[in-house]
């Protein structure tokens, strides 16, 4: 199991593109987006939960 630095769940995420935003989890580990998508059970420092956050 992967530790984060950080783990946002149930934001926005739009790629640029121009496709439509999708709800996603964005896992940081040292500054760098690490994985975005279900980021379900993993261990990490800090999580925030933003619904509508959008990155």
């Amino acid at each position: 199991m992967v530790e984060f630095d950080l783990v946002v769940y149930g934001g926005q995420v739009i790629d640029g593109n121009g496709t439509r935003g999708r709800a996603a989890d964005v896992a940081m580990q040292g500054g760098i987006i690490f994985d975005v998508g279900r980021v379900a059970g993993e261990r990490c420092s800090a999580k925030l939960s933003r619904p509508m956050l959008t990155a």
